[in-house]
């Protein structure tokens, strides 16, 4: 346990602690003040080691705030950010947001209470004491109003409007009207003028003692109607996918007409993906999920209204060896939309023994990276592709584009995928390459792209999804540029041609030259290479 004290050794003041986690972030610390940090374990018998580091964090990032949430286009590239340094607590602040035609909805189950007004237009104090909650509003425009509020069954609530300020120990100073039932208990209407640029406060709470409910209040009129939210957070919200979360950093997304989502963080640290419904300040939490690994399928979330905003909250989580932070891409995908899967055969030169079979020697020396290598040039790819467990009969990582039909120069979509030693080329746990950007039963033009090896595109545009594999490895004129473009294997097999080690679409002297530097360094993939064969082609 952490505690830190300001003040003399006779005189302590505690000012922070933490029993859960190794770590204590501190603000608006006095410079020059002397502080004093006490460690102690939580159980009486536990005894240990330690080594303490105080520093200066590093600066919050801005979207560690729900105000400053980052927007994530559903079915667009993941959206990078880190959690490193950010707070979950900090300054409150006072917000401005429409009031919807929806009106305001919440409860006053276990609010603060305090002894309410009798009804009418003229403030007598009751004698009951009842719980309450505050809505603060504005309106843009001098006129009449019509404030309903319509209760949970069998809740006897009871509406109270207040101008320019609300104080529950003198009520009457500000009072204005207050209205208990319009017809039935479950309702309460109040039919006011209100002046434009003045605060109200709407006060709801129950005509009998210490009762309490849900309620929703809506105001039609004139003007328009502004919600305020004072002395809001911002920053951190709890989540019941972890006891103490930390390091929050938001994102905002408008569902799809689906209603449903599909979202991997691809995050590098343990954490918890938190779904907020609502506006910041005022969230509610709809599920979460703890720690998804980057590389197994997506979480799905589900009930959300179409075109409607929600939020996202990735927060750090506690694990064996503490909180940690780290880096996220954050990709939300339509989860009613079906990828269009792309079946795809190749063969690499360089990999090839006979019969249409690749060795497996990257993967057998444990020299195959878990994550998709094409995030540098030339290939500049951003996906976040990665295996847990990398199959046994992988032979490499490669890049699969699907082109436009009507302009092969414009790419669609790009997915790094696994090829496997008969030469399949697909998605983990699939059999093809799945696409999310793709439109089922329309035509595209296929690229294969490997790390050392020639592109190839195919002649013409494919029906996806295909039944039967598009098959780079059979007919050469199936292919752009036809059999020059590939290596003739024997037996009716071809293969990518080996060499094209820097990806510029031509095997030179600087091909070469490129493995020289690169196999001088530790930890290189071999790669195979032909320096008599030479080759120039289209650049793809």
């Amino acid at each position: 346990m952490i505690t830190v004290y300001s003040g003399n050794c006779n005189a302590l003041t505690e000012i922070a602690s933490n029993d859960y986690g190794q770590s204590l972030l501190l603000n608006n610390l006095m410079a020059g003040q002397t502080y004093r940090i006490q460690l102690t374990g939580y159980f009486a018998t536990v005894e240990g080691g330690t080594c303490m580091l105080v520093s200066t964090p590093p600066t919050a990032p801005i979207y560690d705030v729900c105000t400053n949430a980052q927007n994530v286009t559903v079915g667009g590239e993941c959206v990078a950010a880190n959690n490193i340094g950010a707070q979950f607590t900090g300054a409150t602040a006072d917000l401005q947001v429409p009031l919807s035609a929806e009106g305001y909805s919440s409860q006053t189950s276990g609010r603060s209470t305090f002894i309410r007004p009798q009804e009418g237009s003229t403030c007598s104090m009751s004698e009951t004491t009842t719980y309450y909650e505050v809505l603060p509003i504005s309106v843009s425009q001098t006129g009449t109003y019509n404030i309903t509020s319509q209760y949970s069954p069998n809740y006897d609530g009871y509406l109270q409007l207040f101008a320019g300020s609300f104080d529950p120990n003198n009520p009457c100073a500000t009072y204005v009207n207050g209205d208990d039932d319009f017809g039935t208990i479950e309702f309460s209407q109040l039919i006011v003028t209100l002046q434009a640029g003045q605060m109200y406060y709407i006060v709801t709470s129950s005509y009998n003692s210490y009762e309490s409910g849900e309620y929703t209040t809506t105001i039609t009129g004139v003007g328009n109607v502004t919600r305020y939210l004072l002395g809001t957070n911002i920053h951190g919200m709890k989540t019941n996918c972890e006891l103490l979360p930390t390091a929050p950093i938001w994102f905002s997304f408008v569902a799809p007409a689906s209603g449903m989502i599909k979202v991997n963080s691809g995050a590098d640290f343990v954490h918890t993906v938190s779904l907020y419904e609502g506006i910041c300040g005022d969230l509610q939490e709809m599920d979460c999920a703890f720690n998804p690994s980057a590389c197994d399928e997506p979480v799905v979330f589900g009930g959300l209204t179409p075109n409607k905003t929600y939020f996202v909250q990735i927060a750090s989580a506690r694990s064996a060896f503490g909180y940690t932070e780290g880096n996220v891409c954050l990709n939300i995908k339509d989860a009613g939309v079906e990828p269009v899967k792309a079946k795809i055969k190749l063969l690499l030169q360089g990999a090839y023994t006979t019969n249409g079979q690749m060795r497996t020697t990257l993967r057998e020396n444990n020299l195959l990276p878990a994550d998709q290598p094409y995030n540098t040039a030339p290939w500049n790819y951003n996906g976040r592709e990665c295996l847990n467990n990398l199959p046994d009969n992988m032979v490499d990582w490669v890049l699969v584009e699907l082109r436009s039909a009507a302009n092969p120069a414009a790419i669609v979509e790009r997915k790094a995928a696994l090829l496997l030693n008969n030469g399949s080329v697909v998605s983990a746990n699939a059999d093809g390459v799945w696409f999310d950007n793709a439109i089922a039963n329309q035509n595209y033009h296929i690229v294969v792209r490997h790390r050392n090896h020639i592109a190839l595109m195919s002649n013409n545009a494919i029906t996806l999804p295909n039944v039967s594999a598009f098959n780079f490895a059979g007919n050469p004129s199936s292919i752009m540029g036809g059999s020059v473009q590939v290596a003739n294997m024997g037996n009716g097999y071809y293969a990518l041609k080996a060499g094209d080690l820097n990806g510029n679409g031509v095997i030179t002297v600087h091909d070469f030259n490129y493995y020289v530097t690169q196999s001088s360094a530790l930890n290189v993939q071999p790669r195979r290479l032909h320096p008599r064969q030479s080759s120039v082609c289209s650049r793809f």
